[in-house]
């Protein structure tokens, strides 16, 4: 699953892109864009973004979890 500024749902606001809920996938994820996710973040393969990765919850990959910049969870991080 690959998510862009085109991706359905996304709030922009100064080039930093939100997405209220839950992004979850039983695919890898690629992120395009500077992304804020207010719940969780879960994917069955590896999760990797171009910049930072931020979420409100957990963020949880079946494999690797890889940015460009920075990665924070207000719950848990967990990869592998």
């Amino acid at each position: 699953m690959i998510i862009d500024k085109n991706y359905e749902g996304l709030i922009e606001c100064d080039g930093i892109f939100k997405l209220e809920g839950d992004l979850i996938t039983e695919e890898c994820l690629e992120i395009k864009i500077n992304l804020i996710v207010t719940g969780d973040i879960k994917a069955k393969g590896s999760i990797k973004a171009g910049s930072y990765i931020k979420a409100g919850g957990s963020i949880e990959a079946g494999r690797y979890i890889e940015a460009g910049s920075y990665i924070k969870a207000e719950w848990s991080i967990e990869a592998g």
